[in-house]
């Protein structure tokens, strides 16, 4: 049976959750199968959360006639966008699109002659909707080349451009330790943006 002993304000309540990725609860891009490897979990323990996560599905549908299971931002932070969707109706939305048309990011495009943005490590991941990458993306449609600074780039050439971007700096040296790299890293940082901008100086000359 539905749950009764819930709040009566929580009906007249309209739920706006925005998701930083619109990987869906389940599946191969699913919260388990995707973030389960990168917080540390073991074939065993993800195959056990896709289990978990597939009854709560279930149950959401059977008991509250929520169909949370392909939800685009279902899987955003380990399945608390379908959760947020399954108990609260929660409509969901792309965080970084919310976040850009809140900032007037494409009226200030209009007049830009580059767009640089940034991100702690540019993967796949990324294209999946976060924050830099919607905002290359957004660029490239006004016609505005972008760059990004990483602590490390994981994408190749194609996907960077399929990406909207026209080059990705990382920031760190691949033969540091993380923490290391962590440490130093207003320093790469600043490093690294030196160099872009004499590359620019250059190009512009």
């Amino acid at each position: 049976e539905p749950p009764t002993d819930a709040d009566d304000r929580l009906q007249s309540i309209e739920w706006l959750a925005l998701t930083d990725v619109a990987n869906p609860l389940l599946g191969k891009r699913g919260a388990a199968r995707t973030f389960g490897p990168q917080k540390g979990a073991t074939p065993a323990n993800v195959e056990k959360l896709e289990h978990g996560l597939t009854r709560l599905a279930e149950r959401l549908d059977k008991d509250l006639g929520q169909k949370v299971r392909r939800l685009d931002g279902g899987g955003a932070a380990g399945g608390a966008g379908a959760g947020l969707a399954g108990f609260f109706a929660a409509r969901l939305v792309p965080g970084a699109d919310w976040v850009l048309d809140n900032l007037g990011v494409d009226r200030l495009l209009a007049n830009a002659d580059l767009l640089i943005t940034g991100e702690g490590r540019l993967d796949r991941q990324s294209l999946e909707g976060k924050g830099p990458v919607t905002a290359a993306r957004r660029a490239k449609r006004a016609g505005v080349p972008a760059i990004a600074l990483a602590g490390s780039v994981d994408l190749a050439a194609n996907e960077l451009k399929k990406a909207g971007l026209h080059a990705a700096l990382p920031i760190g040296q691949e033969s540091v330790s993380l923490k290391e790299a962590l440490a130093n890293t207003e320093r790469n940082l600043e490093t690294t943006a030196c160099q872009l901008a004499r590359l620019l100086l250059l190009d512009w000359k």
